[in-house]
């Protein structure tokens, strides 16, 4: 089943969806995440509730969403499933769908400046192959400094707030860290 579902960004909300039968035991998940990749990152995972109605033999799930669950996100639309998994952590998808993510032009943060001293997250899955990013300040500005193609995982920030490549990297074939911590082509290719 696939049903697209809207929320607006920062409000407290709760999603529903009804299904014929009644569920075995196990707990119900909402998901939600940028695409279907394997690996992305599951920007909303919440722990659903279920009423089984006998008279009309439908569950109804419900997700609850809280504010914080969603008032930092910045993508338009997410995909969705609802997944039961059971004791023997066998997993099964009830729902699919697409999330749309609302915008109110109001926000507590309007006519906040940015505060340089903050981070702000960035993941190479935020962006697309092909893309730029710099990270450093520049009169009070952050700039964001890196190549998506690469894969994620390769850098930590360090105490200090330094963009920092990790220790321990597992590579492509066609990369290496230099003496300096820089990211070149092997040598042999």
């Amino acid at each position: 089943m696939f049903i697209t579902k809207s929320i607006i960004r920062g409000e407290k909300t709760t999603l529903s969806w009804e299904i014929d039968g009644q569920l075995g035991d196990g707990n119900i998940f909402f998901t939600a995440k940028r695409d279907y990749s394997l690996t992305g990152d599951r920007i909303i995972d919440i722990l659903c509730a279920s009423q089984y109605d006998s008279s009309a033999n439908k569950t109804t799930i419900t997700a609850q969403i809280a504010t914080e669950d969603t008032q930092n996100i910045i993508y338009n639309v997410l995909v969705y499933d609802v997944t039961l998994i059971d004791s023997q952590a066998e997993e099964t998808v009830l729902i699919r769908g697409n999330l749309n993510i609302k915008f109110d032009a109001r926000t507590p943060y309007d006519q906040t400046p940015v505060d340089p001293e903050k981070y702000i997250p960035v993941k190479l899955s935020d962006f697309q192959d092909g893309e730029y990013i710099k990270a450093k300040e520049v009169n009070g500005t952050i700039e964001f400094i890196g190549y998506t193609s690469l894969r994620n995982g390769l850098f930590d920030i360090d105490i200090d707030g330094n963009l920092m490549p990790k220790e321990q990297v597992d590579f492509d074939d066609l990369y290496e860290l230099d003496s300096n911590g820089d990211i070149m082509p092997r040598e042999n290719i």
